[in-house]
């Protein structure tokens, strides 16, 4: 279960542990797919992906030369984890109609796998919603999460006949799956509750202090220790911080993985911009990297506060073609969101409270959507059904628009705060959601 599952879930692969090079016995895979939902079926971990064909008649059969290590098997949106080893025989079957109840291994490896299918069935019957796990105060939270933990260490525990050497690694999978779970539950906790001041204890906090972020080992074998990683070093708001922290790790392989996500989501509104950049740099030694780091830097020195805002000229829900010109003279909040945006949905209410305040004020509240031109009339219905306020406009061309790129927005909802000029005052604003500090900041614009 992860919080950060939809502003991060672009970003985690499966881990595979590399070998020294010695040659190694195949992997043979084969099995049958019922009701199957498309030609393939794709195995995967890191950036690396495998397609396997399936025959007319669902069935499948490919030699591979793989690593040992967790992978993601996937077909169709139906995705389980499997856990191969060089030499194993594996043959699956599988109904697509009710794929994990009938997900079903034979063969050499077919121990390991078929507890994994139960694992997963497992971790299905205890989920609920984030917002219900999330917003729970902490003792509860933590009450719950070790019952949970305990109920998978148990499963471990008693599958017989597994290979010591997995129960090793899956002993780590599930301990710092918790602990990554865990981790979040602060960030968590202020965005489910709507408590944007909450801190949570000491003694809670304390826990995490004493871990070894480093280990190259851990990092190379277990899915979950590389999740943890994520929440302390890539989905940190403070850049410089995570920079800093990441700069003592030992292993270059962690400081080069964790660098180049972070460098992905690095956007507009990071405060000193100049020395987290150059943190960032001090961590590597990789020159292509070093390059887009530069990169990096000058297009975020456009987006500063007091700089020009790239223009837009989008169409609004009656056809006429609204111009970021037009509105000078007048603050701009801008909602940057889609029609499949769950977050976007989420911050709805909260925009219709903001724009409600501050109605009678020299501010117009704007939103873009990216949704392509072909989906144009479930933007129109939304619009309609939420009673959606405000300036709302259509992006001319999804994602690909000069507009969202130069303000290079990679994940939305994106909330974007200019002045009365039409300069930058934040190209990352706070959310509708974040109360008083999107508040602050307009109340902080001079009126003209």
């Amino acid at each position: 279960m992860k919080y950060t599952i939809f502003l991060s879930f672009l970003l985690v692969g499966m881990i595979a542990c590399s070998t020294d090079g010695a040659k190694q016995d195949p992997v043979v895979l084969s099995g049958a797919v019922e009701n199957a939902k498309a030609e393939i079926i794709t195995l995967s971990w890191d950036t690396m992906n495998y397609d396997l064909s399936l025959n007319e008649d669902g069935s499948f059969s490919d030699t591979l030369e793989l690593d040992q290590g967790y992978y993601t098997f996937t077909h169709g949106r139906e995705r389980t984890s499997i856990y191969l080893t060089p030499g194993d025989d594996l043959k699956v079957s599988l109904d697509t109609k009710k794929f994990d109840e009938s997900l079903s291994w034979e063969g050499t490896g077919a121990n390991v796998n078929n507890y994994l299918a139960q694992k997963f069935m497992l971790e299905e019957s205890m989920s609920g919603s984030f917002k219900d796990l999330y917003s729970q105060d902490e003792e509860a939270f933590v009450a719950e999460m070790n019952q949970k933990q305990a109920t998978m260490d148990s499963l471990l525990k008693a599958t017989t006949d597994l290979p010591e050497a997995f129960v090793s690694v899956e002993s780590n999978n599930i301990k710092y799956q918790f602990i990554a779970d865990m981790y979040d539950y602060e960030g968590a906790h202020r965005y489910f509750s709507g408590d944007s001041e909450f801190e949570a204890s000491d003694a809670f906090n304390a826990k995490f202090e004493s871990l070894d972020y480093g280990s190259d080992e851990l990092y190379k074998t277990v899915p979950s220790y590389k999740d943890l990683l994520m929440y302390k070093y890539v989905y940190n708001e403070d850049k410089l911080e995570s920079a800093t922290a990441l700069s003592e790790v030992g292993s270059s392989a962690i400081k080069d993985d964790m660098l180049s996500m972070m460098l992905q989501m690095l956007g507009p509104g990071v405060e000193n911009l100049k020395e987290t950049i150059d943190k960032m740099k001090a961590v590597t030694s990789n020159e292509e990297m070093l390059s887009e780091l530069d990169t990096k830097y000058e297009n975020l020195k456009n987006l500063e506060r007091g700089n020009a805002s790239p223009g837009f000229n989008f169409e609004d829900i009656n056809g006429a073609m609204v111009d970021l010109q037009d509105l000078k003279g007048k603050n701009v909040y801008i909602d940057v969101w889609a029609t499949w945006c769950g977050p976007c949905k989420r911050e709805i209410p909260f925009l219709k409270t903001l724009e409600g305040d501050y109605h009678d004020e020299n501010i117009e509240f704007v939103s873009i959507s990216v949704d392509t031109p072909k989906d144009k009339q479930k933007w129109l219905d939304m619009v309609a059904d939420k009673e959606l306020k405000g300036i709302q406009l259509i992006s001319d061309n999804g994602w690909s628009t000069s507009f969202v790129e130069e303000y290079l927005i990679n994940g939305i909802p994106r909330f974007i705060l200019l002045d009365a000029e039409g300069n930058i005052v934040s190209a990352n604003a706070p959310r509708p959601s974040s109360g008083k500090k999107i508040r602050e900041m307009i109340d902080g614009l001079e009126v003209l």
